[in-house]
């Protein structure tokens, strides 16, 4: 096993990248609680009109104290490393699902984050807020990415099982950007295939 020490000073890059990084862990937390994230919504556009359901991509934005907008690769790395990323996916579902409650003709996509994986009341989560809201789980697709579940395969296929199971749909994003995997793509309970314009 190699072990990696950093020497401190204060110029090193390393600490100020990780001091820069626990100060947006901070600011997350307080978008949140002033009201300061937002959802944006990016179309999935069918390749032909014969296409039953068009969905819409739900994208995080944060707005600093002066109304700019945050994109999320300034906040998102700090957010997987100091521990923000239920708290965000969850923001993104609760908003998600009242919009589609306020608007019928919206099908929506939204990410989930390795973090929420390891949820296992994530189903049970995600089935109480549709019903609540009396939205159609047909109406809601989860993206996930190919590094995500690749974390834990065993149980990201419990959970996006039980998703599936009332009625939701299941996008794995990025694929071929990791390990490109036939194998496991079949094991995988995935019902459409994002991939990676990499490969």
């Amino acid at each position: 096993r190699i072990l990696h020490f950093l020497i401190y000073r204060a110029e090193s890059r390393e600490m100020q990248k990780l001091a820069a990084e626990a100060a947006w862990s901070i600011r997350i937390r307080e978008a949140i609680r002033s009201n300061r994230m937002e959802i944006w919504l990016q179309p999935i556009l069918p390749l032909s009109a014969a296409q039953p359901r068009v969905y819409f991509e739900v994208l995080l934005r944060m707005l600093g104290p002066d109304g700019s907008v945050v994109l999320p690769g300034e906040f998102l790395p700090a957010a997987e490393r100091f521990g923000n990323m239920l708290q965000l996916d969850r923001f993104a579902l609760k908003e998600s699902v009242a919009l589609m409650a306020e608007h019928r003709q919206f099908n929506l996509s939204i990410n989930l984050s390795a973090r929420s994986l390891k949820e296992d009341d994530l189903p049970k989560v995600i089935h109480k807020l549709l019903a609540d809201a009396l939205v159609d789980p047909q109406r809601v697709a989860f993206e996930v990415t190919e590094t995500t579940l690749i974390e834990d395969l065993v149980q990201a296929r419990k959970l996006l099982l039980e998703i599936r199971e009332f009625g939701c749909r299941v996008f794995l994003d990025d694929f071929g950007s990791v390990a490109s995997s036939m194998t496991y793509l079949r094991y995988l309970p995935v019902d459409v295939l994002k991939i990676d314009g990499s490969l």
